[in-house]
């Protein structure tokens, strides 16, 4: 998965800030293009501090261990990410693919109305909203994201290719499944809940997903979690 940066919340013309959308709101108002019952089951699932406005104690996380020491070792990396369930491969995939990437996507959220105008369009600075998965206006600028050549490139670039195949070996190839994560700051309800890909995806068990951010994600704006 690829994930955009957190950006300031908005504030609506009347000075109020607007209402965070519930996924159930969602499924009753607007048409759907899957089935209304999955997400509605889905929230369900979302960590109870998580559903309360809360987040984990301090106490209750872990630092990753950073791994990138081992990409040049592809037995000693496949042992740890046996072991850990994850490899955390920090500074590995080339800045600039990954800037280009927000780059292209900001430029079409930009286009979409979701970004305030008078700012650099890569601070993704919000303008209107929230909008989320099951809206039109989210779908509209959603489907121009998967159409940028910039966020497609990415699992096909030589950095990042260096980190799955010393995984998966000489043969591992980029799965066409790439997600972009786009979620409005401050909108809790629509936090990814705890999952497992492979339900999803099937094919193979040696399907790893890659979750890159955009820029730099500290905890506060929502960074990959891992449950033990």
């Amino acid at each position: 998965d690829q994930a955009g940066p957190a950006a300031p919340a908005d504030v609506r013309a009347d000075g109020r800030r607007p209402q965070p959308k519930t996924r159930a709101s969602i499924a009753r108002r607007v048409p759907p293009r899957w089935p209304v019952d999955r997400p509605v089951q889905v929230a369900t699932a979302i960590l109870p501090s998580m559903a309360d406005g809360t987040a984990p104690s301090v106490e209750a996380l872990g630092a990753f261990d950073d791994s990138r020491a081992l990409l040049d070792d592809p037995a000693a990396l496949r042992a740890r990410f046996e072991s850990d369930g994850y490899v955390l491969l920090r500074g590995a995939v080339e800045r600039d693919v990954l800037l280009e990437a927000r780059r292209a996507i900001c430029g079409v959220l930009r286009h979409h109305g979701w970004l305030e105008p008078s700012e650099d369009p890569m601070a993704a600075v919000p303008l209107g909203g929230p909008f989320v998965e099951g809206e039109a206006k989210f779908l509209e600028a959603y489907d121009d994201v998967q159409r940028l050549e910039a966020f497609h490139a990415v699992p096909h670039h030589p950095s990042v290719r260096r980190c799955m195949t010393a995984l998966l070996g000489p043969t591992a190839f980029p799965h066409p499944l790439s997600i972009a994560r786009l979620v409005f700051p401050g909108n809790d309800e629509w936090t990814t809940p705890a999952h497992q890909d492979y339900p999803n995806n099937q094919g193979t068990f040696e399907l790893y997903a890659c979750w890159m951010p955009l820029a730099d994600c500290s905890m506060e704006e929502g960074n990959l979690s891992i449950l033990r």
